[in-house]
């Protein structure tokens, strides 16, 4: 997935932040989506066209004008992400 990379870059190296911000998103949606497909792999094989749905939803989520990750992330993953977050750096009751 050489386009991501290629954006990514440009992104890291512009002034802008919301370029940024867009590519870091990506790259944690597709985390996520990548240790799912690891523990489901078994199960992925069975079905039809898999490769093709995963393309095309990888695609969705790269797109900026679409900003699918951005979607992804805010009505599925921030609030597991951040409360875990917010729970592994929580200070021990004494």
């Amino acid at each position: 997935f050489v386009p991501p990379l290629y954006y990514s870059i440009l992104a890291i190296e512009s002034n802008r932040s919301d370029d940024n911000e867009l590519w870091l998103t990506y790259w944690c949606v597709y985390a996520v989506f990548s240790l799912f497909e690891v523990f489901i792999a078994t199960l992925l094989y069975w079905i039809p066209f898999y490769y093709a749905f995963k393309v095309a939803f990888l695609l969705w989520c790269m797109h900026p004008s679409w900003r699918g990750a951005e979607f992804i992330y805010v009505h599925f993953l921030k609030e597991a992400l951040v409360h875990g977050k917010t729970n592994a750096t929580a200070e021990p009751a004494d």
